[in-house]
């Protein structure tokens, strides 16, 4: 009888410690609307900043010995997960003796150190590691609550109105639990502090539920530590996905789909390590649009579910430098600004299934178009390890503009300067006028004046050329009409030239 009696108080001793471990860890936010906040700090429930503790309670056995105390069991760390793209995470863990009230707190400034307790960030989880080593020093259970603030800066402001970068919080609690032991049966010790059923009104053994070992108590979540990839296109890309309340190595069927916009963009995911709080997906970034990744994990032991998905999008990489418009018989340095990675890079100019031109590990291309590729489209594209990388550039072949009579200067004395324009190169030399149509009263005879001529860069380079005239007959009025004609044979269109 007396046995019976001994074993029904152990169980509601467990019963308790796990009773007051999911009270402890309900969450709580200082973030009140209207409260005067002010803007700078906006609540864990309005962003994506939340924290997600491994573990809802940390037990340590402890047995009473002649000579002392000596833990025979310890959960002596916890993780404490942040979700969000967020900089500048500043934590702070408060730990309280729920029977005396009596509280420490471990801040950066202090190392995140203290007596039996210590903290260590791990920025690449997105997380921190909560540690305890306690000194048993008293004859009772003891539990203790930990509250965990963390604060963090978005990475961006949001525009004129709020230039600044705003600042956001969170918060979350676990609870850890001092367990006494007895040293001879192994079972838990009821001693003096320890609450009584006659404290709960209600059957502590009828409300009891049976918790595998082992499993998690709460419910499950899971969370991308990156929600948004970008990467080089058909470059690798990783990705952590942290787990709450399951044990992925164990306890938990994982499952993992892909899915492609368009099809076919060339991206891929697999899972490559799965460890009991975290796992691993990696893969080759997509060439063009988006590659959806979602992950779901479900419970063995009660079913229950959590799902979670990212995407990961080609970076934006650098535009080759070239020139959109080019003429005949003019070079383009074509530069293809190919980023430093790993692979057979080539840049290729087609001419439909044509290649005019190309060039290996991001090398330029000097491309000279001939007068034939007048009206042509040509197409630039870049490649690694024969996928396309980013967008497919055009270049055109222009035709020259037709030469131009851009000027008509009266000299005086019944004589006039003709000033013309001729565009782009003619057998590897610069085109020029070479005949001028004359009808009216004036001389067939005209007068180069070479001394005079310029030419002129550009796209396309152009020579000045200056031509002077007299009348045929000095007796009538000094008014003609002329056309210029460059080496290609065209013509310019017609001036009227009224001199007197």
């Amino acid at each position: 009888m007396q046995s019976s009696k001994r074993k029904r108080r152990i169980v509601e001793i467990y019963f308790i410690l796990y009773l007051a471990a999911l009270v402890f860890i309900l969450p709580e936010s200082s973030f009140k609307p209207g409260s005067g906040n002010g803007p700078e700090v906006i609540g864990d429930f309005q962003s994506g900043f939340t924290l997600i503790p491994e573990k809802s309670a940390l037990v340590c056995n402890v047995v009473v010995e002649p000579n002392g105390y000596r833990i025979t069991k310890i959960d002596s760390s916890n993780v404490i997960f942040y979700t969000g793209d967020f900089e500048d995470i500043q934590f702070e863990f408060t730990i309280e003796d729920q029977s005396t009230s009596r509280s420490v707190t471990l801040r950066p400034d202090k190392n995140y150190s203290a007596k039996y307790f210590r903290v260590v960030e791990v920025p690449e989880r997105k997380a921190a590691v909560f540690y305890w080593r306690p000194q048993y020093l008293d004859n009772f259970n003891t539990t203790y609550l930990v509250k965990v603030t963390a604060t963090a800066k978005s990475k961006k402001s949001f525009g004129d109105k709020y230039p600044q970068r705003f600042t956001y919080k969170a918060t979350a609690q676990f609870t850890l639990l001092i367990v006494l032991m007895n040293a001879i049966t192994g079972e838990q010790t009821i001693a003096q502090g320890s609450p009584t059923p006659q404290q709960f009104p209600f059957n502590i053994l009828e409300q009891q539920q049976q918790i595998p070992t082992g499993f998690g108590v709460g419910k499950i979540s899971i969370s991308a530590t990156s929600a948004n990839i970008s990467q080089l296109a058909y470059q690798q890309w990783v990705n952590t996905i942290n787990a709450t309340n399951v044990n992925l190595a164990t306890d938990a069927k994982v499952d993992l789909s892909v899915r492609s916009e368009p099809e076919n963009n060339g991206g891929t995911a697999q899972i490559t390590e799965i460890k009991p709080d975290y796992l691993v997906v990696r893969g080759k970034t997509p060439g063009y649009g988006k590659l959806i990744v979602e992950v779901a994990v479900k419970r063995k032991y009660d079913g229950q579910e959590a799902r979670t998905s990212f995407f990961v999008v080609p970076q934006q990489i650098e535009r080759p430098v070239f020139k959109e418009y080019i003429y005949p018989g003019q070079t383009d340095t074509i530069d293809p600004r190919l980023p430093l990675i790993s692979g057979e890079l080539k840049t290729i100019l087609r001419e439909g299934n044509k290649i005019r031109a190309s060039s290996l590990g991001g090398a330029p291309i000097y491309f000279t178009p001939e007068l034939a590729d007048t009206g042509k489209r040509f197409a630039l594209e870049r490649y690694v390890d024969n996928n396309l990388l980013g967008q497919i550039y055009s270049i055109y072949v222009m035709d020259f503009p037709l030469p131009k009579i851009v000027d008509v200067v009266n000299l005086g004395n019944r004589v006039v300067k003709i000033v013309t324009q001729a565009y782009g190169i003619f057998n590897r030399e610069r085109n020029e006028i070479v005949q001028l149509e004359l009808d009216g009263n004036v001389s067939p005879k005209f007068l180069d004046l070479r001394g005079e001529l310029q030419d002129f860069s550009g796209n396309p380079p152009y020579r000045k050329q200056y031509f002077q005239l007299k009348p045929k007959d000095p007796t009538k009025p000094f008014v003609f009409t002329v056309v210029a004609i460059d080496k290609f044979g065209r013509s310019s269109a017609p001036r009227r030239v009224v001199a007197d």
